[in-house]
């Protein structure tokens, strides 16, 4: 069932939320759906149930859980070439469908259009940023101004600030090692991350320590509402990329804030994610091909205060006409996408 906010644009909704997957695939057959895609995540709910019965003549996946499904009713992937190479189509089951883009879009510009333009040009440390609310197009938002200051959450006023806002479970060991490498390059920097489960956050800062990083080096803050999220991304210097399973919404919201993203380029579709996202924007020089570029970058950018300047502008200026956050040239994309594999069964 769609979430109610996509019911509006939609010419016909059907709920077969209460249908058994039998029922489900009988009820598509029977309406006579052309191209069923599953937008959603294959290892939730029973809807990969109703694809193996295959109900439509031709199935499509689309984002959801990023990368194959290992399924043979599966027709095809859509994605890119940055996510999917053509020299890797071996590791998938589907049929890749490229489009002519990235394959990641966010709709930023439409509900947060007032970060389309910086509030201080000219700030040497990031440590505040304005926030006018009265150019937001959402209800949630209010009329008023407010000031975000790093010392809001307990940021260091002078230090380098690296970030990440994703979900623990993307972080592995390797990926801890290279922030402690980071950390260790950039004596005046801390870690900011997102306070999830308390064991969590122990055991991370327990690794720093017992890898020479002092803990409080490392400082966690709650969630936020998306308004004040997208802002206070502002406050940090470079966002880290998990290499093992990128970010996706995560790395939309920091591109959006203008905050460079360092990333390390891998085979998979979800080692490859941030990497589409940062060429979309043409940000080449934040990624990594080999392991020993990702905190080779990051350190680069935390001792070079005029590299780091020019890489935010260089967002600034590219996220305004990137595709990346064209939520239109995304659907024409994927409107042609659909006629092609149509036409092609004939």
């Amino acid at each position: 069932m769609p979430r109610s906010n996509d019911l509006s644009a939609s010419d016909c909704c059907i709920d077969i939320s209460n249908l058994s997957s039998i029922d489900a695939a009988k009820k598509i057959n029977a309406d006579r759906i052309h191209i069923l895609i599953d937008v959603g995540d294959s290892t939730k709910d029973l809807e990969y149930e109703i694809f193996a019965l295959k109900p439509a003549p031709i199935q499509v996946k689309l984002l959801g859980h990023p990368g194959t499904s290992g399924a043979t009713f599966i027709d095809y992937l859509i994605t890119d070439k940055q996510c999917s190479p053509p020299n890797l189509n071996y590791l998938y089951t589907e049929k890749l469908a490229y489009l002519n883009r990235t394959v990641f879009f966010g709709d930023h510009r439409l509900l947060f259009n007032d970060l389309s333009q910086r509030n201080s040009q000219n700030r040497t440390n990031f440590n505040e940023t304005m926030c006018n609310f009265e150019s937001f197009n959402t209800s949630s938002m209010y009329s008023v101004e407010k000031l975000y200051t790093r010392q809001m959450y307990n940021l260091p006023e002078n230090s380098i600030v690296y970030c990440y806002f994703g979900q623990p479970y993307k972080i592995n060991q390797t990926t801890l090692n290279m922030w402690i490498t980071i950390l260790k390059g950039v004596k005046n920097s801390v870690l900011w991350l997102l306070r999830f489960v308390e064991d969590t956050e122990n055991n991370i800062r327990e690794y720093f320590e017992l890898n020479g990083i002092n803990p409080v080096r490392i400082i966690f803050s709650n969630l936020a509402p998306k308004a004040e999220h997208l802002r206070r991304i502002q406050l940090a210097d470079v966002y880290l990329d998990t290499p093992f399973y990128n970010g996706h919404k995560s790395c939309l919201d920091a591109l959006w804030a203008g905050t460079p993203i360092v990333t390390l380029s891998g085979d998979s579709f979800v080692s490859r994610m941030t990497t589409s996202q940062l060429l979309a924007v043409n940000c080449t020089e934040l990624i990594a091909l080999v392991e020993f570029d990702y905190p080779r970058i990051a350190i680069q950018l935390g001792k070079h205060t005029n590299l780091l300047n020019r890489i935010r502008q260089q967002i600034w200026r590219s996220k305004i006409t990137s595709a990346l956050f064209d939520c239109e040239s995304y659907c024409r994309e994927l409107e042609n996408l659909y006629l092609d594999m149509w036409k092609k069964l004939f």
